[in-house]
């Protein structure tokens, strides 16, 4: 018997495995796949090393006994960088990059492509007083809306009109900045009115108010909206409950908490996107 045959029946021996004149036996080994798992910016791989021995004895059918006579689990931890910080950006409204601007209470600082206020930290261009919301950064350039299904809508950064404004469709105000714009039918729209959840809650009424792009009410006298009790335009949007027959202006439906409101249209844009 060789030596390591010898070393072989000597740990069988030492797990209560006897060897007997006659019986074929095996010694193998096993190296398990690496398994690895994300803790705190760390990636830990765990690998596993078994020896075994296969006796197969003689004179019984197709009886095997496998015993394990060592095991070694190793682990290894790698540290990884974190991904490096943006610290500048190009977009495709300004000729000029965009860095980082950590905007103060006091600024009073207001969006170019939602319109809505900054509260927190910005894409910024100073010198030419450009800012928008970091999440806004990636806003889709073209859109499917259920109010203009005939065509895809643009994202544009002014407008061609002689006057050099648009009129919103949907709100009706007129402006000069961001907008989603189709051409053949002249249709405009703000960035922040495209967003505009289908359906809202509002706080004083018990029942979910419905966005209608087409105005709900059949009627040749002055609606007014139930929550300012100003006139709303007819050739606008506006929220509505068919039941009890409660109608808004689109932004006095909506919730008044300006960080949640952005955050939806934003989300809401996305799904819009053109894929």
């Amino acid at each position: 018997m060789s030596d390591s045959k010898g070393k072989e029946v000597s740990a069988l021996k030492k797990l209560g495995v006897q060897v007997q004149k006659g019986d074929h036996y095996l010694c193998q080994e096993k190296q398990q796949g690496v398994t690895k798992c994300k803790s705190n910016g760390q990636t830990l791989s765990y690998q596993s090393e078994e020896k075994a021995a296969v006796v197969t004895k003689i004179g019984k059918s197709s009886t095997t006994t496998v015993s394990l006579f060592q095991r070694r689990v190793e682990e290894t931890i790698h540290h990884e960088s974190p991904p490096p910080v943006k610290d500048e950006i190009t977009h495709f409204s300004h000729r000029h990059a965009l860095h980082q601007y950590k905007v103060q209470k006091r600024d009073k600082i207001n969006c170019n492509i939602c319109e809505a206020e900054i509260l927190d930290k910005a894409w910024s261009c100073e010198s030419c007083k450009f800012f928008i919301h970091k999440s806004c950064e990636n806003i889709p350039q073209k859109i499917k809306h259920k109010s203009h299904l005939r065509d895809t809508l643009t994202l544009r950064s002014s407008t061609n009109y002689a006057c050099g404004e648009f009129t919103c469709n949907a709100c009706c105000d007129s402006d000069k900045g961001f907008h989603y714009h189709c051409s053949p039918c002249k249709f405009d729209i703000h960035v922040a009115c495209a967003g505009l959840p289908s359906a809202v809650n509002y706080q004083k009424h018990k029942n979910p108010l419905t966005l209608c792009y087409d105005f709900p009410i059949l009627s040749s006298e002055t609606v007014k909206c139930k929550v300012c009790d100003m006139k709303i335009n007819k050739k606008g949007w506006a929220y509505y409950n068919e039941d009890s027959k409660f109608i808004a202006h689109v932004y006095c439906a909506v919730d008044k908490k300006k960080k949640d409101l952005i955050l939806a249209i934003q989300k809401r844009l996305q799904s819009l996107q053109m894929k």
